[in-house]
Protein backbone atom coordinates (compact mmCIF):
# COMPACT_ATOMS: atom_id res chain seq x y z
CA UNK A 1 0.00 0.00 0.00
CA UNK A 2 2.60 2.54 0.63
CA UNK A 3 4.12 1.62 -2.34
CA UNK A 4 1.89 2.56 -4.79
CA UNK A 5 1.26 5.26 -2.71
CA UNK A 6 4.29 6.71 -3.10
CA UNK A 7 4.76 6.32 -6.56
CA UNK A 8 1.62 8.34 -7.12
CA UNK A 9 3.11 11.59 -8.08
CA UNK A 10 0.23 13.44 -6.52
CA UNK A 11 0.16 11.96 -3.48
CA UNK A 12 1.82 13.55 -0.21
CA UNK A 13 2.99 11.68 2.28
CA UNK A 14 2.90 12.55 5.99
CA UNK A 15 6.30 12.98 8.27
CA UNK A 16 6.33 12.81 11.61
CA UNK A 17 9.54 13.64 13.79
CA UNK A 18 10.16 12.18 17.07
CA UNK A 19 12.82 14.00 18.69
CA UNK A 20 12.93 12.07 22.16
CA UNK A 21 11.91 8.13 21.27
CA UNK A 22 13.01 6.85 24.57
CA UNK A 23 11.39 3.50 24.24
CA UNK A 24 9.39 3.80 21.64
CA UNK A 25 6.10 4.28 23.63
CA UNK A 26 5.01 6.34 20.49
CA UNK A 27 5.68 4.94 17.33
CA UNK A 28 3.35 2.78 16.51
CA UNK A 29 0.78 5.65 17.09
CA UNK A 30 3.05 7.78 14.70
CA UNK A 31 3.58 4.85 12.19
CA UNK A 32 -0.65 4.80 12.34
CA UNK A 33 -0.68 9.00 12.02
CA UNK A 34 1.74 9.16 9.06
CA UNK A 35 3.58 7.41 5.90
CA UNK A 36 7.00 8.12 7.51
CA UNK A 37 8.42 8.85 11.24
CA UNK A 38 11.82 9.94 12.12
CA UNK A 39 12.89 8.45 15.17
CA UNK A 40 15.19 10.41 17.06
CA UNK A 41 17.14 8.59 20.41
CA UNK A 42 20.32 9.13 21.67
CA UNK A 43 20.77 6.02 23.89
CA UNK A 44 22.14 3.12 21.68
CA UNK A 45 20.50 0.65 23.78
CA UNK A 46 16.98 2.06 23.45
CA UNK A 47 17.69 2.32 19.70
CA UNK A 48 18.88 -1.15 19.19
CA UNK A 49 15.31 -2.15 21.25
CA UNK A 50 12.89 0.16 18.61
CA UNK A 51 14.97 -1.41 15.90
CA UNK A 52 13.90 -4.80 16.50
CA UNK A 53 10.22 -4.08 17.73
CA UNK A 54 9.58 -2.30 14.57
CA UNK A 55 11.44 -4.26 12.12
CA UNK A 56 9.07 -4.14 9.96
CA UNK A 57 9.14 -0.85 9.39
CA UNK A 58 12.20 -0.38 8.92
CA UNK A 59 12.83 -2.76 6.50
CA UNK A 60 9.48 -0.91 4.56
CA UNK A 61 11.27 2.53 4.95
CA UNK A 62 8.29 4.04 7.20
CA UNK A 63 10.31 4.39 9.87
CA UNK A 64 13.61 6.00 9.70
CA UNK A 65 16.27 5.91 12.97
CA UNK A 66 18.92 8.54 14.48
CA UNK A 67 21.21 7.27 17.04
CA UNK A 68 22.45 10.80 17.80
CA UNK A 69 21.73 13.46 20.06
CA UNK A 70 19.88 17.18 18.96
CA UNK A 71 21.43 20.17 20.18
CA UNK A 72 22.84 23.97 18.61
CA UNK A 73 25.88 21.90 17.56
CA UNK A 74 27.11 19.74 14.83
CA UNK A 75 29.69 17.36 16.33
CA UNK A 76 29.51 14.98 19.22
CA UNK A 77 27.98 15.88 23.02
CA UNK A 78 28.16 14.64 26.57
CA UNK A 79 24.94 12.74 26.87
CA UNK A 80 23.91 11.58 30.78
CA UNK A 81 21.79 8.52 30.91
CA UNK A 82 19.76 7.88 34.01
CA UNK A 83 20.68 4.47 36.22
CA UNK A 84 17.15 5.43 37.97
CA UNK A 85 14.94 5.94 34.67
CA UNK A 86 15.73 5.75 31.32
CA UNK A 87 13.27 9.07 30.53
CA UNK A 88 15.11 11.41 32.46
CA UNK A 89 18.26 11.02 29.93
CA UNK A 90 19.65 14.34 29.22
CA UNK A 91 22.32 16.33 27.51
CA UNK A 92 22.05 18.85 30.87
CA UNK A 93 25.32 17.99 33.78
CA UNK A 94 23.31 16.69 36.47
CA UNK A 95 24.06 17.73 39.81
CA UNK A 96 24.77 13.59 41.32
CA UNK A 97 26.85 12.30 38.60
CA UNK A 98 26.49 8.55 40.50
CA UNK A 99 23.34 8.27 39.62
CA UNK A 100 24.14 8.61 35.90
CA UNK A 101 26.10 7.22 33.16
CA UNK A 102 27.77 9.40 30.62
CA UNK A 103 27.91 8.68 27.04
CA UNK A 104 29.30 10.61 24.04
CA UNK A 105 27.10 10.66 20.69
CA UNK A 106 27.31 12.19 17.24
CA UNK A 107 25.27 15.61 17.92
CA UNK A 108 23.71 17.33 15.19
CA UNK A 109 21.07 20.53 14.68
CA UNK A 110 17.62 19.70 14.62
CA UNK A 111 17.02 21.67 11.62
CA UNK A 112 20.14 20.47 9.44
CA UNK A 113 18.49 16.98 10.49
CA UNK A 114 15.26 18.18 9.21
CA UNK A 115 16.85 19.41 6.26
CA UNK A 116 18.68 15.88 5.19
CA UNK A 117 15.10 13.92 5.19
CA UNK A 118 13.63 16.84 3.28
CA UNK A 119 16.53 16.27 0.67
CA UNK A 120 15.93 12.59 1.14
CA UNK A 121 12.20 11.95 0.71
CA UNK A 122 11.08 14.87 -1.16
CA UNK A 123 9.26 16.26 1.99
CA UNK A 124 8.07 19.72 1.80
CA UNK A 125 5.38 19.34 4.42
CA UNK A 126 5.80 18.40 7.90
CA UNK A 127 2.63 16.56 9.63
CA UNK A 128 4.06 16.59 13.20
CA UNK A 129 7.17 17.22 15.69
CA UNK A 130 7.42 16.05 18.97
CA UNK A 131 9.84 17.22 21.53
CA UNK A 132 10.83 15.80 24.76
CA UNK A 133 14.71 16.39 25.55
CA UNK A 134 14.59 17.27 29.20
CA UNK A 135 15.70 20.67 29.28
CA UNK A 136 16.41 21.07 25.87
CA UNK A 137 12.99 21.67 24.39
CA UNK A 138 13.67 25.41 23.82
CA UNK A 139 16.73 24.99 22.30
CA UNK A 140 15.30 22.88 20.03
CA UNK A 141 12.31 24.84 19.61
CA UNK A 142 14.27 27.91 18.87
CA UNK A 143 16.78 26.74 15.85
CA UNK A 144 13.39 25.10 14.47
CA UNK A 145 11.80 28.63 14.45
CA UNK A 146 15.00 30.14 13.58
CA UNK A 147 15.46 27.92 10.35
CA UNK A 148 11.36 28.78 9.63
CA UNK A 149 10.51 24.99 10.46
CA UNK A 150 7.17 25.29 11.16
CA UNK A 151 4.88 21.91 11.29
CA UNK A 152 1.26 21.55 10.61
CA UNK A 153 1.82 20.33 14.79
CA UNK A 154 3.81 20.71 17.24
CA UNK A 155 4.51 20.14 20.91
CA UNK A 156 6.75 20.41 23.54
CA UNK A 157 7.38 19.76 27.00
CA UNK A 158 7.31 23.43 29.27
CA UNK A 159 10.29 23.12 31.73
CA UNK A 160 11.63 26.71 30.51
CA UNK A 161 9.63 30.28 30.34
CA UNK A 162 11.44 30.41 26.98
CA UNK A 163 9.27 27.52 25.47
CA UNK A 164 6.58 30.01 26.13
CA UNK A 165 7.94 32.89 24.71
CA UNK A 166 8.85 30.83 21.27
CA UNK A 167 5.40 29.57 21.24
CA UNK A 168 3.88 33.32 21.79
CA UNK A 169 5.87 34.82 18.98
CA UNK A 170 5.03 31.81 16.75
CA UNK A 171 2.27 31.55 13.81
CA UNK A 172 1.09 29.11 15.86
CA UNK A 173 -2.76 29.70 16.12
CA UNK A 174 -4.51 27.13 18.50
CA UNK A 175 -3.23 25.45 21.24
CA UNK A 176 -4.09 22.32 23.78
CA UNK A 177 -2.43 21.02 27.14
CA UNK A 178 -1.81 18.07 27.79
CA UNK A 179 -0.67 16.84 32.28
CA UNK A 180 2.59 14.16 32.11
CA UNK A 181 0.51 12.39 34.81
CA UNK A 182 -2.92 11.78 32.40
CA UNK A 183 -0.67 9.82 29.66
CA UNK A 184 -2.12 6.25 30.66
CA UNK A 185 -3.94 7.02 33.50
CA UNK A 186 -6.95 9.55 32.25
CA UNK A 187 -5.67 10.06 28.44
CA UNK A 188 -5.48 5.73 27.37
CA UNK A 189 -7.71 4.52 25.36
CA UNK A 190 -8.03 7.08 22.28
CA UNK A 191 -9.79 6.56 18.79
CA UNK A 192 -8.26 8.20 16.11
CA UNK A 193 -7.93 8.97 12.11
CA UNK A 194 -5.07 7.29 10.91
CA UNK A 195 -3.40 7.96 7.69
CA UNK A 196 -5.75 5.92 5.70
CA UNK A 197 -8.30 7.83 6.87
CA UNK A 198 -9.55 4.93 8.96
CA UNK A 199 -10.46 4.68 12.47
CA UNK A 200 -8.03 2.98 14.86
CA UNK A 201 -7.67 2.80 18.78
CA UNK A 202 -4.22 2.77 20.36
CA UNK A 203 -3.74 2.03 24.35
CA UNK A 204 -1.24 5.39 25.33
CA UNK A 205 1.14 3.77 28.45
CA UNK A 206 2.37 5.81 30.89
CA UNK A 207 5.54 8.08 29.79
CA UNK A 208 4.46 8.10 26.29
CA UNK A 209 4.11 11.51 25.15
CA UNK A 210 0.11 10.82 24.33
CA UNK A 211 -1.75 11.91 21.35
CA UNK A 212 -1.53 15.14 19.29
CA UNK A 213 -3.49 17.77 17.61
CA UNK A 214 -7.50 17.07 17.07
CA UNK A 215 -6.95 13.54 18.81
CA UNK A 216 -5.98 15.21 22.33
CA UNK A 217 -9.62 15.19 23.81
CA UNK A 218 -11.24 18.67 24.35
CA UNK A 219 -11.27 21.75 22.23
CA UNK A 220 -8.62 23.69 21.49
CA UNK A 221 -7.39 27.58 23.52
CA UNK A 222 -6.59 30.60 21.56
CA UNK A 223 -2.72 32.13 22.04
CA UNK A 224 -4.43 34.14 24.82
CA UNK A 225 -4.99 31.40 26.91
CA UNK A 226 -1.15 29.90 27.05
CA UNK A 227 0.34 32.32 29.27
CA UNK A 228 -2.72 31.91 31.78
CA UNK A 229 -2.18 28.27 31.67
CA UNK A 230 1.31 28.33 32.86
CA UNK A 231 0.85 30.68 35.52
CA UNK A 232 -2.36 28.69 37.23
CA UNK A 233 -0.64 25.54 36.53
CA UNK A 234 2.92 25.95 36.64
CA UNK A 235 6.16 24.85 34.33
CA UNK A 236 7.50 21.29 34.51
CA UNK A 237 5.73 17.73 32.97
CA UNK A 238 2.93 19.42 30.87
CA UNK A 239 3.14 20.04 26.62
CA UNK A 240 1.58 22.56 24.93
CA UNK A 241 0.25 21.16 21.70
CA UNK A 242 0.10 23.96 18.75
CA UNK A 243 -1.81 23.92 15.74
CA UNK A 244 -1.40 26.33 12.67
CA UNK A 245 -4.80 26.63 11.96
CA UNK A 246 -7.38 28.63 13.55
CA UNK A 247 -9.63 25.49 15.10
CA UNK A 248 -12.71 26.04 17.20
CA UNK A 249 -11.80 27.28 20.36
CA UNK A 250 -12.95 26.68 24.10
CA UNK A 251 -13.18 29.88 26.37
CA UNK A 252 -10.37 32.04 27.44
CA UNK A 253 -8.31 30.41 30.15
CA UNK A 254 -8.91 33.07 33.27
CA UNK A 255 -6.02 33.44 35.89
CA UNK A 256 -7.07 31.78 38.73
CA UNK A 257 -7.40 33.99 41.45
CA UNK A 258 -6.34 31.35 44.12
CA UNK A 259 -3.10 30.70 42.07
CA UNK A 260 -2.25 34.16 43.36
CA UNK A 261 -3.28 33.85 46.68
CA UNK A 262 -0.59 31.01 47.16
CA UNK A 263 1.36 34.52 47.09
CA UNK A 264 5.38 35.27 46.54
CA UNK A 265 6.98 31.79 47.25
CA UNK A 266 4.90 29.60 44.76
CA UNK A 267 5.68 31.94 41.78
CA UNK A 268 9.28 31.41 43.39
CA UNK A 269 9.34 27.98 43.23
CA UNK A 270 7.14 27.36 39.54
CA UNK A 271 8.28 30.24 37.57
CA UNK A 272 11.46 32.46 38.97
CA UNK A 273 13.75 29.39 38.14
CA UNK A 274 13.10 29.39 34.40
CA UNK A 275 13.38 33.12 34.11
CA UNK A 276 16.92 33.46 35.89
CA UNK A 277 18.21 29.91 33.25
CA UNK A 278 16.84 32.00 30.43
CA UNK A 279 19.03 35.16 31.51
CA UNK A 280 21.80 32.73 32.31
CA UNK A 281 21.88 31.79 28.66
CA UNK A 282 21.07 34.91 26.97
CA UNK A 283 24.30 35.98 29.11
CA UNK A 284 26.32 32.84 28.07
CA UNK A 285 25.23 33.68 24.36
CA UNK A 286 26.07 37.43 24.55
CA UNK A 287 29.54 36.71 26.05
CA UNK A 288 29.81 33.92 22.95
CA UNK A 289 29.21 36.64 20.58
CA UNK A 290 31.70 38.94 22.11
CA UNK A 291 34.48 35.99 22.17
CA UNK A 292 33.83 35.50 18.70
CA UNK A 293 33.89 39.08 17.30
CA UNK A 294 37.43 39.62 19.23
CA UNK A 295 39.01 36.69 17.89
Amino acid sequence: MRKIERENLNFKPKIIFDFGSNNGQNLQYFLEKAEIVVCVEANTILTEKIKITFDKYIKNNSLFIENVCLSEINGVKDFYISKKNDVLSTLTSPENYKNWQKITVPSITQSNLIKKYANKLSIKEIEYIKIDLEGYDHIILDDLFKNNIYPKYISVEVHNSMVINLILNSPYKSFKFIEGFEIGNSIKKVKFLNHRQEVSIINFVPHSSGPYGDDIPGKYYSKDSVINYFLNNGLGWRDICCSLEIKEYNESIKYNLNTHDQGFKYHLKKIFPSFINMLKLKIINFIKKIISIMK
